[in-house]
Protein backbone atom coordinates (compact mmCIF):
# COMPACT_ATOMS: atom_id res chain seq x y z
CA UNK A 1 0.00 0.00 0.00
CA UNK A 2 1.29 3.46 -0.79
CA UNK A 3 1.65 5.89 2.09
CA UNK A 4 0.10 9.26 1.36
CA UNK A 5 0.15 12.39 3.51
CA UNK A 6 -1.73 15.68 3.29
CA UNK A 7 0.77 18.34 2.15
CA UNK A 8 0.45 22.09 2.36
CA UNK A 9 2.50 23.58 -0.48
CA UNK A 10 3.22 27.30 -0.83
CA UNK A 11 5.19 29.37 -3.28
CA UNK A 12 8.24 31.14 -1.88
CA UNK A 13 9.22 34.76 -2.39
CA UNK A 14 7.16 37.92 -2.42
CA UNK A 15 3.51 37.93 -1.44
CA UNK A 16 0.90 37.06 -2.38
CA UNK A 17 1.77 33.39 -2.00
CA UNK A 18 -0.01 30.67 -3.91
CA UNK A 19 -1.01 27.62 -1.84
CA UNK A 20 -2.21 24.11 -2.54
CA UNK A 21 -3.28 21.39 -0.11
CA UNK A 22 -3.14 17.90 -1.63
CA UNK A 23 -2.44 14.27 -0.86
CA UNK A 24 1.08 13.17 -1.82
CA UNK A 25 2.68 9.74 -2.17
CA UNK A 26 5.82 9.19 -0.07
CA UNK A 27 8.01 7.47 -2.66
CA UNK A 28 11.28 6.18 -1.20
CA UNK A 29 12.21 4.87 -4.65
CA UNK A 30 12.18 8.46 -6.00
CA UNK A 31 15.82 9.21 -5.24
CA UNK A 32 17.09 12.79 -5.21
CA UNK A 33 20.06 14.60 -3.69
CA UNK A 34 17.82 17.35 -2.33
CA UNK A 35 14.12 17.36 -1.37
CA UNK A 36 12.04 17.13 -4.51
CA UNK A 37 8.38 17.02 -5.52
CA UNK A 38 6.98 15.59 -8.72
CA UNK A 39 3.80 17.48 -9.61
CA UNK A 40 1.26 16.43 -12.21
CA UNK A 41 0.93 19.22 -14.79
CA UNK A 42 -2.58 20.14 -13.60
CA UNK A 43 -1.42 20.50 -9.96
CA UNK A 44 1.59 22.54 -11.09
CA UNK A 45 -0.73 24.86 -13.00
CA UNK A 46 -2.67 25.53 -9.80
CA UNK A 47 0.29 26.66 -7.69
CA UNK A 48 3.37 27.63 -9.71
CA UNK A 49 3.98 31.14 -10.96
CA UNK A 50 6.33 29.90 -13.68
CA UNK A 51 5.06 27.96 -16.66
CA UNK A 52 6.38 24.51 -17.57
CA UNK A 53 7.54 25.95 -20.91
CA UNK A 54 10.02 28.06 -18.90
CA UNK A 55 11.55 24.93 -17.34
CA UNK A 56 14.40 22.66 -18.36
CA UNK A 57 13.57 19.24 -19.89
CA UNK A 58 14.89 16.29 -17.86
CA UNK A 59 14.99 12.63 -18.88
CA UNK A 60 14.95 10.22 -15.94
CA UNK A 61 15.14 6.48 -15.39
CA UNK A 62 12.07 5.27 -13.50
CA UNK A 63 10.72 1.81 -12.67
CA UNK A 64 8.88 1.65 -16.01
CA UNK A 65 11.83 2.87 -18.12
CA UNK A 66 12.78 6.36 -19.30
CA UNK A 67 10.43 9.30 -18.99
CA UNK A 68 10.43 13.06 -19.52
CA UNK A 69 9.93 15.69 -16.83
CA UNK A 70 10.29 19.46 -16.70
CA UNK A 71 12.49 20.97 -13.99
CA UNK A 72 11.36 24.46 -12.97
CA UNK A 73 13.49 27.00 -11.11
CA UNK A 74 10.66 27.86 -8.73
CA UNK A 75 10.93 26.11 -5.36
CA UNK A 76 7.97 25.35 -3.12
CA UNK A 77 7.74 25.36 0.66
CA UNK A 78 6.03 22.22 1.95
CA UNK A 79 4.89 20.65 5.20
CA UNK A 80 2.54 17.92 6.30
CA UNK A 81 -0.77 19.06 7.69
CA UNK A 82 -2.78 16.71 9.90
CA UNK A 83 -5.78 17.42 12.10
CA UNK A 84 -3.81 18.03 15.31
CA UNK A 85 -0.57 19.59 14.01
CA UNK A 86 1.71 20.56 11.16
CA UNK A 87 5.10 19.04 10.53
CA UNK A 88 8.39 20.79 9.85
CA UNK A 89 8.57 23.01 6.78
CA UNK A 90 11.15 22.64 4.03
CA UNK A 91 12.01 23.88 0.54
CA UNK A 92 11.46 21.51 -2.36
CA UNK A 93 12.73 21.49 -5.91
CA UNK A 94 9.98 20.84 -8.45
CA UNK A 95 9.63 18.50 -11.40
CA UNK A 96 6.50 18.54 -13.55
CA UNK A 97 5.09 15.49 -15.28
CA UNK A 98 2.40 15.38 -17.93
CA UNK A 99 1.93 11.64 -17.28
CA UNK A 100 1.66 11.43 -13.48
CA UNK A 101 -1.67 11.85 -11.73
CA UNK A 102 -0.47 12.06 -8.10
CA UNK A 103 2.00 14.31 -6.30
CA UNK A 104 5.15 12.37 -5.33
CA UNK A 105 7.67 13.17 -2.58
CA UNK A 106 11.31 12.04 -3.00
CA UNK A 107 13.34 10.07 -0.46
CA UNK A 108 15.15 13.17 0.85
CA UNK A 109 11.81 14.99 0.87
CA UNK A 110 10.37 12.30 3.15
CA UNK A 111 13.28 12.83 5.53
CA UNK A 112 12.91 16.62 5.77
CA UNK A 113 9.17 16.29 6.36
CA UNK A 114 10.04 14.36 9.52
CA UNK A 115 8.27 11.13 8.55
CA UNK A 116 8.97 7.66 9.91
CA UNK A 117 7.35 4.77 8.05
CA UNK A 118 5.68 2.31 10.43
CA UNK A 119 4.19 -0.11 7.89
CA UNK A 120 3.99 0.16 4.12
CA UNK A 121 1.64 -2.85 3.98
CA UNK A 122 -0.87 -1.21 6.32
CA UNK A 123 -0.19 2.38 5.16
CA UNK A 124 0.97 3.64 8.57
CA UNK A 125 3.41 6.43 9.43
CA UNK A 126 4.30 8.86 12.22
CA UNK A 127 6.28 12.04 12.74
CA UNK A 128 9.88 11.50 13.88
CA UNK A 129 10.00 11.02 17.66
CA UNK A 130 6.21 10.83 17.96
CA UNK A 131 4.28 7.84 19.30
CA UNK A 132 1.02 8.58 17.42
CA UNK A 133 0.70 6.26 14.42
CA UNK A 134 -1.22 7.82 11.55
CA UNK A 135 -3.05 6.23 8.60
CA UNK A 136 -2.41 7.01 4.96
CA UNK A 137 -4.54 9.69 3.29
CA UNK A 138 -6.84 8.74 0.41
CA UNK A 139 -5.40 9.17 -3.08
CA UNK A 140 -5.95 12.48 -4.83
CA UNK A 141 -5.67 12.33 -8.63
CA UNK A 142 -5.00 15.42 -10.73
Amino acid sequence: MAIRVRLLLETTGPAPKNALVTAAVLNGGFESESPCLLLPATAAGRILRSLPEEGRPVIAEVAGGRTDFVYVQENLEGRIRVQDREGPSSHFEVLISAGETEVLVSDTGIDVLGVEIVSFGRGLWRFHGESIVRPSEPAEHW
